[in-house]
């Protein structure tokens, strides 16, 4: 998975502090009312993170047609073969 960098507020790390705290005692509960219980491993901040982004690529995954994944495809040919075409004129 991709890493990302963020610089983020105090008020959004609260925010995302209480999405933890609130994702870890729903899964605790969860895997313990479970037949036989289960231990649950408590994500820290960057699991969270990473769990919200990844749902996030999926739900952008889910509403992109295949349509519009070849015209991205084709656009990010189009820019790459643009980069080469300016190296090779400068080093002409």
């Amino acid at each position: 998975m991709a890493k990302l960098t963020a610089t983020i507020t105090a008020k959004q790390l609260a925010g995302w502090t209480s999405e933890l705290e609130r994702y870890n005692a729903q899964m605790t509960a969860e895997y313990a009312a479970r037949n036989p219980p289960e231990v649950f491993t408590p994500l820290d901040i960057d699991g969270i993170a990473s769990l919200r982004c990844g749902q996030i690529g999926d739900s952008y995954a889910e509403q992109t047609t295949e349509e519009k994944l070849k015209e991205i495809q084709r656009a990010y040919r189009e820019g790459n073969q643009a980069k080469r075409d300016a190296i090779e004129n400068a080093v002409k």
